[in-house]
C-alpha cells in the first residue's frame, strides 16, 4: 500500500530534492562572490542597449556581446539560445557557490511546467519537444520526453506525475490545450510554494505566495473580461492554490465583476498592482505588467541586502526577466514595434 502511494505521489525514479533548512550566515561568501558577477552577461546594461537598438540584428548584436561570459560549450547558437543558457548558467552558478544544488530548485519548477506541457502537446501531435525545451529546469529534459512518450509519469517528481497523467487523459477527450495547462500550472505553484517553505527564507515563501495571488487575480480579470457562461466553474479550473488570497473568496468576488474583485483584494496585493487594478480600463497587458512589477519589488528589496540568501534570490530573479525582456525586444524589433511601445512591456528590474 505504502509503494503504490508513493507511485502515485511522483516519487518514482526521480524524487523531489530539498535543500537543508538554511541561515543567512550560509550565504556568506555567496553573497560577495554574487556581488562581483552580477553585472557581466544579460545585466539590466545590456537590455537597455537591447531596447536602444536601431533593429532587431543590432539588438542580437548587443545581446551576442555577452557570450563571453557562459562556458564555452554552452549552447549559444541563436539568441533565444542565449537567453536560455544565461538562466541556467545563474542556476548552476548559485548552485555552485551555495554547495548545495537544490537550494534554488523552487524557482526552476516553472520551467519544467513548460517542458512538460511541451512534450505532452508534442507527442499529440507527433512532434519532436527537444528544439523547445527550456534547458533550466530541474528535471533532465530527456526524462520528460520519456516519462511523456512511455505514459510513466512517475518518473515525473511531486505533483507533476498526477498532472501530467490528468492533463493527458483531458486532452485525448477535449483536445483543448487548456486540459494540458491548467492542471500542469496548478502543480508548477503548488510545488514552488512547497520548495519555498523548506528551505526556511521567509522570503522565499513570501515572495511565491505574492505571485500566486498575483497570478490568480490577473487571471480572474481575464476571465471576467472573457464574459464566458461558465465563469465560476473556469475560474475553479484556472485558479492556483498555495497563496495567502483564498481562491474561494477571488472566484465569489468575480462573480459580482472587477470593481467587487478589486475591493476584496484590497490591502491583500502590493499597492503598486492595486492601483494599476482600481485605474480605469487598464489594459490587461499592462496589468500583467504591472504583476510582474509588483513581483519583482520582492528582487529589488533583496538585493540591497548586505548578505545572505536574499542576495542571490535578487540575482536569480534578475537575470531571469532580464532573459524575458531580451526575448521581448527581439521579438518586438522583428516584428517592427515602436520604441515606446516596445519599451512599455519590458519588465522593470
Amino acid at each position: 500500500m505504502a509503494s503504490e502511494k508513493k507511485k502515485k505521489a511522483g516519487l518514482g525514479k526521480i524524487k523531489i530534492k530539498t535543500a537543508k533548512k538554511l541561515k543567512d550566515e550560509d550565504f556568506l561568501y555567496a553573497s560577495a562572490y554574487i556581488r562581483s558577477v552580477e553585472d557581466r552577461g544579460l545585466s539590466r546594461a545590456v537590455v537597455k542597449r537591447m531596447l536602444e537598438a536601431a533593429d532587431a540584428e543590432e539588438a542580437e548584436a548587443a545581446l551576442f556581446e555577452g557570450r563571453a561570459t557562459l562556458p564555452p560549450d554552452a549552447r549559444v547558437d541563436t539568441a533565444e539560445a542565449i537567453c536560455d543558457e544565461y538562466v541556467n548558467d545563474s542556476f548552476r552558478t548559485a548552485a555552485e557557490i551555495v554547495g548545495d544544488v537544490h537550494v534554488f530548485d523552487f524557482l526552476r519548477y516553472q520551467y519544467d511546467c513548460n517542458n512538460i506541457k511541451t512534450a505532452l502537446k508534442c507527442e499529440a501531435r507527433g512532434l519532436d519537444p527537444s528544439p523547445l525545451y527550456f534547458s533550466c529546469g530541474s528535471i533532465p529534459t530527456d526524462t520528460v520526453t520519456r516519462a511523456i512518450k512511455t505514459r510513466e509519469y512517475a518518473e515525473l517528481p511531486g505533483a507533476f506525475a498526477d498532472a501530467a497523467r490528468d492533463a493527458a487523459d483531458a486532452y485525448a477527450k477535449t483536445g483543448d490545450p487548456q486540459s494540458i495547462d491548467l492542471p500542469l500550472d496548478g502543480a508548477s505553484f503548488e510545488m514552488t510554494a512547497d520548495g519555498a517553505d523548506k528551505t526556511g527564507i521567509k522570503l522565499f515563501s513570501d515572495a511565491v505566495r505574492v505571485k500566486i495571488d498575483l497570478t490568480n487575480v490577473v487571471t480572474a480579470v481575464r476571465v471576467i473580461r472573457m464574459k464566458p457562461q461558465t465563469q465560476s466553474e473556469l475560474l475553479r479550473r484556472a485558479l492556483c492554490g498555495g497563496g495567502n488570497i483564498d481562491v474561494d473568496g477571488i472566484i465569489t468576488a468575480a462573480e459580482e465583476g472587477e470593481e467587487t474583485l478589486s475591493a476584496y483584494v484590497k490591502g491583500r496585493v502590493p499597492e503598486t498592482f492595486y492601483n494599476a487594478l482600481t485605474s480605469a480600463d487598464t489594459p490587461l497587458s499592462a496589468l500583467e505588467r504591472d504583476a510582474d512589477d509588483a513581483y519583482l519589488s520582492f528582487a529589488a528589496e533583496a538585493k540591497k541586502t548586505v548578505f545572505g540568501a536574499a542576495v542571490i534570490f535578487g540575482f536569480l530573479v534578475e537575470r531571469e526577466y532580464n532573459a524575458k525582456n531580451a526575448r521581448i525586444i527581439i521579438a518586438g524589433k522583428r516584428a517592427g514595434v515602436p520604441y515606446d511601445k516596445l519599451a512599455d512591456r519590458i519588465r522593470t528590474v
